[in-house]
């Protein structure tokens, strides 16, 4: 059920009838007529309207509330308030929750570079490990048909590439009757367990370079796990600096 109040607006320019009911008011000459209530009686129905006359008073009240929002909006992103300590505040936590999680990946790394370091595989395990991580021959053959593109810029199958790889690093085209595209991809599989697989191959009589790294004199192979110490320190990067400069010629 709704109310309404009809009316008849008589003024001496004009005279109109107007229906006034909840949220729909007559606005006439800066006169405001508002339904205020309603009442029905058994003896008759009366209405009763409410007049607001103050232009300048509702001007300054909707320019108020303009300035409030503005001013809620503002402080959002205005220096030196409030929220700006607040937002920098959770800057600084994130930053400082970001900075703990790198520390505490690096160091549940270095923990597990340490215990790969000080393991050393015997021939037994080097086997079974080959072995486990052994890539189907058929599968290795559709791989080695993709042509990719090496450090150089030149386009070649997987297998060329694979194949230069383990030649120039074990000096041989298989290992372990393994050819070089599932040693590539043996790699990729699982980097962590070929960090000591003694695959590098060390020339014969380079006694310097096997003390440096801590093998034995007979030893025909080192693993990448020797050239570098606990600490994650690559052993022989004083070596390589200066094997860089001699190469420098000078004008």
């Amino acid at each position: 059920m709704s109310f309404a109040s009809e009316i008849t607006v008589i003024a001496p320019e004009e005279t109109f009838d107007f229906r006034i009911f909840m949220n729909n008011i007559l606005n006439y000459k800066g006169y405001k007529f508002f339904q205020s209530s309603y009442n029905i009686t058994p003896q008759y129905e009366e209405t009763h309207l409410s007049v607001n006359h103050d232009y300048w008073g509702s001007t300054i009240t909707y320019i108020g509330y303009f300035l409030l929002y503005a001013g809620l909006v503002l402080i959002l992103f205005m220096k030196n308030t409030r929220f700006d300590f607040l937002r920098k505040s959770l800057q600084k936590i994130r930053t400082k929750k970001s900075t703990l999680t790198t520390i505490t990946l690096l160091l549940l790394t270095s923990v597990a570079f340490s215990q790969d370091h000080n393991h050393v595989m015997t021939e037994k395990q080097i086997d079974s490990v080959l072995i486990a991580n052994y890539i189907d021959i058929s599968h290795t053959e559709k791989f080695s048909k993709l042509v990719i593109q090496d450090a150089g810029g030149r386009m070649k199958p997987v297998h060329t590439y694979a194949s230069q790889l383990l030649r120039k690093v074990s000096k041989h085209d298989s290992f372990e009757e393994m050819n070089a595209t599932q040693v590539f991809l043996s790699i990729q599989q699982n980097p962590r367990v070929w960090f000591q697989i003694p695959v590098i191959y060390i020339e014969k009589g380079n006694t310097k370079l096997r003390d440096i790294i801590g093998i034995k004199h007979e030893d025909k192979y080192a693993s990448l796990a020797n050239f570098f110490d606990q600490k994650g320190n690559y052993k022989i990067s004083e070596l390589q600096q200066e094997a860089q400069k001699s190469n420098i010629k000078s004008i």
